[in-house]
């Protein structure tokens, strides 16, 4: 069976790095939530938009590494993986970023890859097996074209673009979406009830 995930925050979590960068470069007060989506939100409510773009590249590129896996990801792939189901990364990555300094945004994927996701010395995902799109559409065509069983994905956005035969799984760990439903993990192990 062929089962893909997204990359950005549904196999590697950036809690507290958007956080950081922005005390680093003096954008954001002491007293926010560290999440991503708090330090978006602040720079986006006092006209810092491209501010937060460059964070982003910042985290996305050179500061990769500092992010670590999510919660229970590398259990569930070595277990994936035990059943000889073919995984996959498709992700809507740009290759360098908007704002800021050009650093290749796929390239620094991939040594995050190299360095976290790895079982005796071997990556997890065949290089052949991940994706970067330049576009969300292509992303969904990507999927698509792969004849992906199961993806699994941090934005209800994209899930609801994954159509038939493929299933649209949405990881989500901060229990936002309050709603039961065998579409929806809070985390990662949840799939071993889905995904057999």
């Amino acid at each position: 069976m062929r089962i893909g995930f997204d990359f950005d925050n549904t196999i590697i979590d950036y809690s507290n790095i958007f956080y950081e960068i922005g005390k680093i470069n003096n954008l954001i007060p002491e007293n926010i939530n560290p999440s991503k989506s708090s330090v978006k939100s602040y720079l986006h409510s006092i006209g810092k938009q491209k501010e937060f773009t460059t964070i982003q590249g910042l985290v996305y590129g050179k500061e990769i590494l500092k992010a670590k896996p999510a919660e229970n990801i590398l259990e569930i792939l070595k277990y994936l993986k035990k059943l000889n189901h073919d995984l996959y990364i498709v992700s809507h990555k740009t290759k360098y970023p908007f704002q800021g300094e050009k650093i290749n945004l796929r390239d620094s994927a991939n040594s995050w890859i190299e360095k976290y996701l790895r079982i005796d010395n071997f990556t997890i995902f065949n290089y052949e097996n991940i994706f970067y799109e330049d576009t969300i559409e292509k992303k969904v065509e990507r999927v698509k074209k792969l004849e992906i069983c199961y993806f699994i994905d941090d934005l209800i956005s994209i899930i609801n673009l994954i159509k038939s035969p493929t299933i649209g799984i949405l990881y989500d760990p901060n229990y936002l979406i309050n709603k039961k439903s065998p579409r929806i993990i809070n985390d990662h192990l949840d799939l071993k009830k889905i995904i057999t």
